[in-house]
């Protein structure tokens, strides 16, 4: 009797392990937007990732501006100073909400735009000089 019990308790719990992996994946696959920009926004705590995002905006910004290369500095600087203020985490959080809703779309093309950044960057720069600021 003993092993018939042992044996369906056995059975009973492999038929469960599937319905256990589709409650973890589930959990982690569809992660409420606040909870996924809050994990988003901790990120901004690792240097690599500072890094990572100044470079990124700071190429951008050079673009957009047409900046020559030799102002790339002070814009970097800017950049790095702006990323770890709270005004940006505020921006980078609605981003990232954005870019939650549109993985919730899955239509195949995600876009970070933090446009609403660059008055933040601006400001940074202009208080280091005036003329690339309104470059």
């Amino acid at each position: 009797m003993r092993r018939f019990v042992a044996g369906l308790l056995a059975l009973i719990g492999l038929l469960l392990v599937p319905l256990a992996n589709a409650g973890v994946w589930m959990q982690r696959a569809i992660i409420p937007s606040d909870s996924f920009a809050d994990l988003v926004v901790q990120m901004l705590d690792e240097p690599a990732i500072q890094d990572a995002l100044t470079a990124r905006l700071t190429d951008e910004v050079q673009v957009r501006a047409n900046l020559p290369t030799e102002v790339r500095p002070i814009v970097t600087t800017a950049v790095g100073m702006v990323i770890v203020s709270d005004p940006f985490e505020v921006v980078f959080r609605a981003t990232v909400g954005a870019l939650h809703d549109q993985l919730d779309r899955d239509n195949g093309t995600l876009s970070l735009n933090l446009d609403t950044a660059l008055p933040q960057i601006k400001a940074v720069v202009a208080a280091q000089d005036a003329t690339i600021a309104t470059q």
